[in-house]
């Protein structure tokens, strides 16, 4: 199968469209992965007709300049843009799909309900201000929303972006609060999905309705061709053909200069569009109810925002170990729990933790109010007491929790105790942290890891040889400097043992037997099916509070070996080693069978929902 990166850098109405031919793409040719790099990476999310992968075999850039440019006399929407850029590009002949942007919520999207309860329409008021040829007068906006009391508005529109205030009653000012790339455009596509309605001029708004299928007053004039860009469910009023600046079709003017050569600006505004009333807007909304596509009921019911609990996450985000990935999943779990989530870090933070966390809003606003804090410290501790943390004196959090997953270093002093709750990864740790620091609330409990890829059903081989797996995420770190010989000493007793190693330490030279992965050059699971053990060998004194690659051999029914420290004494009852020189003996002397399916049989309980619970126990939820 071909792999194919689609890459294009335009607006946000651009990607939309942008849509409908990944999807047109997809559908004719199911043989081929397609990846997409773009702006609005939020668009995307859940998008069934993309694929994962690291290195395509092309990389195409696409847009919809060349149908933009014939759309005068081709007939075809703007929705077939990016589909003939494809076909020119690639060669292949794509089927025209559906006339509409390809959007898809989720299941803890569609459970968490409308952000805004009640029924409303949208309405932009103003635009990125590119285009000054296509702006209706502010006034005339705010006359329609005087004129139909009987409807909510949510006033939406880009903090960025020219946009003044609507004044009613009967609206709601929405500008800024879905600015983000990722959860804001989630937000809006939720405030879309569940709107009557929608209103603007040629923009976003009108392909992002459409989407849905939800009704839109578009206030065109005379700019693009109304085969171009109209939908069918959608009242799209323009005047082309009646002036003589429009020719056959559209102008395509952009700056009001080229209005004004053609003396059709009035008061400010193009002609095309100044010939479009307030009374034209109403007309086109009220025929809807007339039409009986929509209903409006006896008694207006007040628009409501449902305010979602603010929960603030601060983490490193620099990387993308077993200490980034637990914050990523509590984070994505309690956004589809209902909360509005933020994340604060500490570094910058890298693509691969910003592509699994599509939803959430990353923000240095440490000291802001919000519902629930919580810190996930990992090698933060040594810092605590340095300036560098001085905000956290300050922090403005109705619960706050703290997650030490690595070690306990400065946290119980100053800012950071009396927390309401302080989580541990293993008893070791929490202990040690009562000692110094006792009558604080804390928690143990095993990392919050997704465990169901890794019970699929795959029996080991416990009666073959020995078979050993060993996935590490960091590298050299948590390799003992006498693997090599450990290695050869079960090979030398053992001779038909195997040894998978993702990654193999640097250090290790080639050895007969010893199979060597690059990190995550596979999937975790397929990898650990490769063995009948995993063992665990840390180097002298290293502390793995977790550690999550344990849990997953466990659901995988494969029995462990490690040494007796860290999390592996919460999380396995027996396969510690002392003496790693006789690791072949040792696996030897155990029935591995047993182990393996108790192992599986123990995993079940680490159930990552615990931490979700512990976290809204706190928050009275």
């Amino acid at each position: 199968m071909s792999k194919i990166l689609l890459k294009n850098a335009n607006r946000l109405g651009d990607i939309l469209m942008m849509t409908c031919a990944v999807r047109d793409f997809k559908t004719s040719y199911p043989e081929y992965e397609i990846k997409v790099d773009t702006p609005f990476k939020g668009i995307w999310q859940n998008n069934p007709y993309l694929s994962d992968f690291s290195i395509p075999d092309e990389v195409v850039n696409i847009g919809p300049g060349t149908a933009v440019q014939k759309s005068n006399s081709n007939g075809l929407h703007f929705c077939n843009g990016y589909r003939l850029s494809i076909e020119k590009n690639i060669g292949l002949e794509i089927k025209q799909g559906p006339i509409k942007p390809d959007l898809h919520m989720n299941k803890g999207e569609l459970k968490q309900g409308p952000i805004i309860k009640g029924k409303y329409w949208l309405i932009t008021a103003g635009s990125n201000g590119d285009f000054q040829a296509k702006i209706w007068p502010f006034e005339r906006w705010q006359e329609v929303v005087d004129r139909n009391q009987d409807i909510n508005f949510v006033q939406i529109g880009h903090s960025l972006h020219p946009h003044e205030v609507l004044d009613g009653k009967n609206v709601i000012n929405m500008i800024g609060k879905t600015d983000d790339e990722g959860q804001g455009l989630r937000d809006l596509m939720n405030l879309f999905y569940y709107c009557e309605g929608s209103l603007g001029i040629v923009s976003m708004q009108m392909h992002m309705a459409a989407a849905f299928d939800k009704p839109c007053v578009v206030v065109a004039g005379g700019r693009e061709p109304a085969s171009f860009e109209a939908y069918n469910i959608h009242r799209y009023l323009h005047n082309q053909g009646s002036l003589k600046c429009s020719g056959k079709s559209a102008c395509w003017a952009k700056e009001l200069g080229k209005c004004e050569k053609a003396n059709n600006l009035i008061e400010g505004t193009p002609k095309c569009l100044w010939m479009i009333t307030v009374d034209d807007v109403c007309k086109a909304i009220d025929s809807y109810y007339v039409g009986g596509r929509l209903t409006k009921g006896e008694d207006k019911k007040p628009i409501e925002i449902k305010n979602r609990p603010i929960f603030k996450m601060v983490c490193n985000g620099q990387a993308w170990g077993g200490g980034e990935r637990s914050p990523a999943w509590i984070m994505n779990r309690m956004y589809e729990k209902g909360y509005k989530v933020e994340m604060v870090p500490r570094n910058i933070v890298c693509d691969q933790f910003r592509d699994n966390i599509p939803n959430i809003k990353i923000t240095n606003k440490l000291t802001s109010p919000c519902d629930i804090l919580m810190l996930y410290a990992n090698d933060m501790i040594w810092d605590f007491l340095k300036p560098d943390f001085d905000p956290f004196n300050h922090i403005q959090a109705k619960k706050k929790v703290m997650c030490l997953n690595y070690r306990n270093g400065k946290a119980g002093q100053g800012w950071s105790k009396d927390w309401d709750l302080y989580l541990f990864l293993n008893t070791d740790a929490e202990q040690g942290f009562l000692k110094k620091h006792p009558g604080h609330n804390t928690r143990v409990l095993p990392p919050p890891v997704d465990l169901k890829p890794f019970m699929n059903g795959f029996i080991p081989n416990y009666n073959g040889p020995f078979k050993f797996v060993r996935h590490s995420s960091q590298g050299d770190v948590k390799y003992h400097e006498d693997t090599e010989k450990v290695i050869r000493s079960v090979l030398k007793d053992y001779p038909d043992s195997e040894f998978y190693l993702m990654p193999a330490p640097s250090f290790l030279p080639e050895i007969k037997g010893v199979y060597r992965y690059p990190e995550y050059s596979m999937d975790v699971p397929k990898f650990l099916s490769k063995g009948n053990i995993f063992w665990y060998m840390l180097p002298d004194g290293y502390v793995d509070s977790g550690p999550r690659v344990i849990m997953e051999a466990m659901a995988m029914g494969l029995p462990v070996i490690a040494d007796l420290r860290g999390g592996a004494r919460d999380r396995i009852d027996f396969g510690f080693v002392r003496d790693w020189e006789r690791l072949g003996d040792f696996a030897t002397d155990f029935n591995l069978t047993n182990m393996g399916l108790e192992n599986r049989e123990r995993a079940k309980t680490f159930d990552p929902e615990l931490w979700i619970d512990a976290i809204e126990e706190i928050n009275g939820r």
